[in-house]
């Protein structure tokens, strides 16, 4: 019997182990939109692969393709498993920094800046190590999309709030866990000092954190310090605020309101984070 291994057995792999890989493995082998490299595939993008998760992010049908020629790379986040989550970085609200719970309890943290593209065939050569849940994928997803599409607000209406902005952190990590985005109606001038921004604030829970009395509970709470904060900056002027289920937060609403993320606006080198979370 022959000891000579077969170039699909190489790791890591050879040129001809990739020349050889098929797109059809790569379905046959469960990887998807969510999947999680294994360490040794991890190795390949990034030094010290034990402290690191590396995720697929790539969409299913780009993962799939059955053209390496279409689809040549996917996109893999990389994220750590951490102690102890910060409410300011659950459910996508900071747009940089998001943490994900997954089954079992832990906690994944991942940074924006943290992407890697690789060769899609490798993919055809080993088994995903696990698979985040739907919710997660979707949380991960959309986080990053968000990224592109965030709100702007106008210049004034930022320096006039920045005071609020350590407050407001510290509210939402302790407090604002469960809640899922903030939204202002405002206007989008650039006023003169003599006037205020008159805001209507909506904060949105998950419907079924919304059901429980002690979590809305302590959402509003939360929401009550923010508005406090905010409306104690000169020339804002918060005339309404609520907190709703995103069950009756409508598409209309989400037209006419803008998430607010104030990450952007802070100049200080220790950023506050943000609360707006991806839609």
């Amino acid at each position: 019997m022959s000891s000579t291994r077969s170039p699909a057995n190489e790791w890591p792999p050879s040129k001809g182990a990739l020349e050889l890989a098929s797109p059809t493995s790569i379905r046959a082998r469960g990887w998807c939109q969510g999947s999680v490299l294994s360490a040794r595939l991890t190795a390949l993008i990034h030094e010290g692969a034990d402290d690191f998760v590396a995720i697929v992010v790539s969409h299913d049908c780009d993962v799939v393709n059955s053209r390496f020629e279409v689809e040549a790379q996917i996109e893999v986040q990389l994220a750590t498993v951490v102690e102890v989550a910060n409410g300011n970085f659950l459910r996508g609200k900071n747009p940089r920094t998001i943490q994900l719970k997954v089954d079992g309890g832990s906690v994944l943290e991942a940074e924006a800046g943290k992407r890697h593209l690789i060769d899609r065939r490798l993919l055809a050569l080993d088994d995903p190590a696990w698979a985040l849940g739907g919710r997660e994928v979707q949380e991960l997803t959309r986080w990053l999309a968000a990224r592109y599409i965030r709100s702007a607000f106008p210049d004034a209406f930022n320096e006039r709030i920045r005071p609020a902005l350590k407050q407001v952190a510290k509210l939402a990590q302790k407090e604002g866990q469960h809640i899922s985005g903030i939204y202002f109606l405002i206007s989008t001038d650039e006023l003169e000092d003599e006037l205020d921004y008159d805001i209507q604030v909506r904060a949105t829970i998950e419907v079924e954190d919304y059901e429980q009395l002690a979590i809305r509970t302590k959402c509003n709470k939360a929401l009550d310090g923010i508005v406090a904060a905010i409306n104690g900056c000169e020339g804002i002027n918060v005339y309404d605020h609520e907190a709703v289920s995103e069950e009756d937060f409508s598409l209309d609403d989400l037209r006419l309101m803008k998430r607010w993320d104030w990450d952007h606006v802070s100049l200080k080198p220790d950023p506050v984070h943000a609360i707006a979370p991806s839609r």
